[in-house]
């Protein structure tokens, strides 16, 4: 089984994040972990959008040669990508990029979610596999209501509903 981590990614600040101190250092921080945790990933696309000219470009967001990331630093693509808005248009745009064809999954996470626990990879799979329909289904982690943002009624508004 081959299996595609898909890092969606953005490599500035964009003006309403100006106060976020710890934006630049994100995708390190997450390169690290995935450093320090078992798995059977065999390979990381790292997609490197555009960026929008109001934003504050981060300068050497994609340099890690500074960093310990020994264990995986060989599985590692980056791959450009038009600015498309967001996250989820990285996640597309990297499934139909050419050195990601022979994968048998694609696993999607932003810059900003940290995978801390040992062969994460299994367990997205073994629920990926338990949904009925599971060949014509995607999985996406994400953070639907935390301390800062309900995002449901973002979501509604845009005409997602509960069950997507």
């Amino acid at each position: 089984m081959k299996i595609n981590l898909i890092l969606a990614s953005y490599g500035a600040l964009p003006t309403k994040h100006q106060s976020n101190k710890m934006k630049q250092y994100y995708l390190r921080l997450n390169l690290q972990c995935l450093n320090h945790v078992n798995t059977c990933i065999n390979k990381i696309t790292i997609m490197k959008p555009s960026i929008n000219k109001a934003d504050t470009l981060i300068p050497d967001y994609y340099d890690f040669s500074e960093i310990d990331i020994d264990n995986i630093r060989n599985k590692i693509e980056i791959v450009e990508c038009g600015n498309i808005g967001i996250s989820y248009g990285q996640f597309f745009a990297c499934m139909n990029h050419e050195t990601n064809e022979d994968f048998d999954y694609h696993l999607w996470i932003e810059d900003d979610y940290i995978i801390c626990t040992d062969y994460f990879e299994k367990i997205l799979t073994s629920i990926y596999q338990s949904t009925l329909d599971y060949e014509n289904t995607h999985i996406c982690p994400f953070i639907y209501k935390n301390k800062k943002w309900n995002i449901l009624p973002y979501a509604r508004q845009i005409e997602e509903t509960d069950a997507n």
